[in-house]
């Protein structure tokens, strides 16, 4: 049981290693390209489940984009003969909309200064409609232009809002700011930026609330949380993000990340729809309102008379050719409108994707690798047959991982919790390689304190005489092959039967346990060391002759004769060993020969008064 312990613990040691491996690949801290690819792939992960639960989340059908589609821009042309189309046209759009009360008009368009002068008179007619509406909206667009090129304009305080970061997010900043028509500044405060922002491989996967205005040091809100807050009924200009990353405003409360931007969580696309860019909410073409206006003007009813009313009204571009064309986690091709009115779809029903922090990813990625780890440990230890247990581990991680899988594809889609994928996949696969790699290292291990239980001596911790037997016979013929000769030296202590009488067995195993330790010590680490049977040891000397082996023996009787042994605190003895050598294949060409040999020279010695090497009269 200890040893089972002992090995559980190294396992878990071995999986949190390959955590913190993996912490410091996702944060950077070994190779910032890296940890740049495995993001990256996570976010590959995100795309594909949101992709998988869009299908099944419909949109809020107050929320109807009225767009300058492909067909409008070639009606434009056509009619008038010119583009942008006159801005007074977006004047008779918001009237004809306004009759029939909606919630909001946005534009999501940009009404910069104009072209051409003869069109002044366009833009005051435009500029009174902020006046007159108090639900029309429009843009503003913050970018990174020089300085020298333009000089950042000073907005009026009354666009900004407050920001109380609490948090360890950074807001996104901007150095400059893309003018639009003074006079609309003057007439309302329902202006909002439309700035967005890529991920690196180019998805809109978050959306950016604040814009923080380098030049003014002010803060200006998204045009869709302007939006959004109307609907939601509230008034406020004060937000707070606090530090657990949620944005507050009121009694609400919204998940925001590091950057200090929201993921967007998407709805279902529609189908069967003309245009070469995709579409989740109803849009109606510019063109077909342009008509039904002047129908209307005429007194003749349209379909499009009271399809606006309560509704939230976005007014901007769907037209591939006009360039706002965004990539986002569920389709490459989405008009930029689409992730405005997406954002505020969220903010409406507050399900904006809560991505969770690198320390809960970790916990995650702890807790499936430490289950992994205890399945293949119960399954090792359990009685089934050992050519199964690859396989059964094989599924039970490929079980593991689908699960896993699936509960992120679950809980974002019920619960819009964004858990990550590829850091777990990683430390599960890495954790089912580290156990194997355990496994063989402990099994080796095993192998190893097995054959030393049978081949080592329990008293003098040498060789056995079983080892010794298989290692003579392995020299023979190894030296047959070689053409190198081994010598063998055979010893016995003089007179132990003595030691066991006078003080004892215990006393007797001391003297072969101290006896057998200076043996080793006087001989090299390639040389094997036995306990042939009683007192009596053996030394294979590898690659040694028989002059050289008589050198050693005697340098071995030396040194055991030299050392006083201790029996006890007050009790030491000295002890003397007798030793005989043979050499192969001077003295013998079998390994019995040369045991018989050595026992030979081992009788002379005892009888020519012990405590020396005994030579074998020819």
């Amino acid at each position: 049981m200890k040893k089972f312990f002992r090995k559980y613990l190294l396992y878990v040691l071995f999986v949190l290693i390959s955590i913190f491996i993996l912490l410091l690949l996702f944060t950077g801290k070994i190779n910032q390209s890296v940890s740049d690819f495995l993001e990256g792939m996570e976010d590959k992960t995100f795309d594909l489940r949101q992709e998988i639960t869009s299908s099944k989340r419909e949109h809020n059908k107050d929320i109807i984009i009225v767009s300058v589609d492909d067909n409008t821009y070639e009606y434009i042309l056509e009619k008038y003969g010119e583009w942008p189309m006159p801005r007074y046209i977006y004047s008779d759009i918001v009237d004809f909309i306004e009759a029939q009360n909606p919630k909001l008009i946005a534009f999501d368009l940009l009404f910069v200064n104009p072209v051409k002068k003869a069109q002044n008179n366009y833009d005051e007619k435009l500029s009174n409609l902020f006046k007159k509406y108090d639900n029309l909206y429009t843009s503003i667009y913050f970018d990174e232009m020089e300085a020298d090129l333009r000089e950042p304009a000073k907005l009026d305080k009354k666009l900004t809002v407050s920001v109380d970061n609490r948090s360890k997010s950074e807001i996104f900043s901007e150095p400059n700011y893309k003018p639009i028509l003074t006079s609309i500044i003057n007439n309302t405060s329902n202006i909002g930026h439309i700035n967005t922002k890529r991920a690196k491989d180019g998805v809109i996967r978050d959306f950016i609330p604040f814009v923080f205005y380098k030049a003014q040091q002010d803060y200006f809100p998204h045009i869709s949380l302007l939006t959004s807050l109307r609907v939601l009924g509230s008034n406020t200009r004060s937000f707070t993000i606090d530090k657990n990353m949620n944005l507050r405003f009121d009694d609400k409360s919204y998940p925001i990340n590091v950057t200090g931007s929201m993921f967007l969580n998407w709805y279902k696309k529609k189908d069967n729809v003309e245009n070469e860019s995709t579409v989740i909410y109803d849009n109606i073409s510019i063109a077909d309102i342009i008509k039904a206006d002047e129908l209307h003007k005429n007194g003749q009813p349209t379909k499009f008379d009271n399809i606006f009313k309560d509704k939230i009204v976005y007014i901007g571009t769907t037209a591939a050719n006009l360039g706002d064309i965004k990539t986002v986690p569920i389709e490459k091709y989405v008009p930029g409108i689409e992730i405005h009115t997406t954002f505020v779809n969220n903010m409406l029903d507050n399900s904006f994707i809560k991505r969770l922090s690198l320390e809960c990813d970790i916990v995650v990625t702890v807790i499936l690798s430490i289950l992994l780890t205890v399945f293949m440990l119960k399954v090792e230890y359990s009685k089934i047959n050992y050519r199964y247990l690859a396989p059964i581990n094989i599924v039970a991680l490929f079980i593991l991982l689908i699960s896993y899988y699936l509960f992120s594809l679950w809980i974002m889609q019920h619960h819009n919790i964004w858990v990550a994928v590829i850091m777990p996949t990683i430390g599960i696969i890495a954790t089912f390689m580290l156990v194997y790699i355990m496994r063989y290292f402990f099994k080796s291990q095993d192998y190893e304190y097995t054959y030393r239980l049978a081949t080592t001596d329990g008293l003098t911790e040498l060789y056995n005489h079983r080892f010794f037997q298989e290692k003579m016979i392995e020299c023979v013929e190894n030296s047959k092959k070689s053409g190198k000769k081994f010598s063998l030296i055979l010893t016995d202590i003089d007179f132990f039967k003595k030691f066991n009488d006078t003080y004892g067995h215990q006393a007797g195993d001391t003297v072969l346990r101290q006896v057998a330790k200076i043996l080793k010590r006087h001989v090299k680490k390639t040389d094997y060391v036995c306990r042939y049977g009683g007192e009596e040891m053996s030394v294979i000397l590898l690659n040694t002759d028989n002059k050289k082996a008589i050198e050693i023996a005697e340098r071995l009787c030396k040194a055991v004769s030299s050392n006083i042994c201790k029996l006890s605190e007050d009790l030491e003895v000295n002890v003397t060993i007798s030793l005989g050598v043979s050499t192969y294949p001077d003295n013998g060409s079998t390994p019995s020969e040369l045991i018989e040999y050595s026992d030979r020279g081992l009788y002379a010695a005892k009888e020519n008064g012990r405590n020396q090497v005994g030579v074998v009269e020819e």
